[in-house]
C-alpha cells in the first residue's frame, strides 16, 4: 500500500485513466493486426512494446504532470502503466489472431 498523493486524495485519477488506456489498448492491438497483418510475429511484439512505452509515457505525463496524482516514482509508475496497456493490447491481439480482425466487434459466440 502507498498512500494517496496530495493532488488526488480520493484516489480517482488512476482508475478514471484505466478506461482510456483500456480502449488504447485494444485500438493499437487492430491496428497493428491490420497494418502488419501477423507476420512475422516479432515484428508484431516489437510494434506492441514500442506502442504500449509511448502510450503508458503519455498516460504518466497526463496524469502526473496535468493532474500531480500520481506516485513519485516516476520510472516504476511508467513501467506499470505500460505493463498494462501491453496487456490488453497483447490479450487484443492474441484474440484478432484466433478469430480474425473482421470479428473483433462482433460477439465471438456468433
Amino acid at each position: 500500500m502507498v498512500p494517496l498523493s496530495a493532488g488526488d486524495p480520493r484516489g480517482l485519477v488512476l482508475p478514471s485513466a484505466l478506461l482510456p488506456m483500456t480502449i488504447c489498448g485494444v485500438i493499437m492491438a487492430a491496428v497493428i493486426g491490420l497494418v502488419l497483418e501477423f507476420r512475422p510475429a516479432w515484428r508484431q511484439i516489437m510494434a506492441l512494446i514500442v506502442v504500449s512505452a509511448t502510450a503508458g509515457l503519455g498516460a504518466y505525463l497526463i496524469a502526473q504532470g496535468f493532474l500531480g496524482a500520481l506516485p513519485h516514482e516516476a520510472v516504476a509508475t511508467w513501467a506499470a502503466l505500460s505493463l498494462i496497456v501491453l496487456a490488453i493490447g497483447a490479450t487484443t491481439a492474441g484474440l484478432i489472431a484466433l478469430i480474425g480482425v473482421g470479428r473483433l466487434g462482433s460477439a465471438p459466440w456468433r
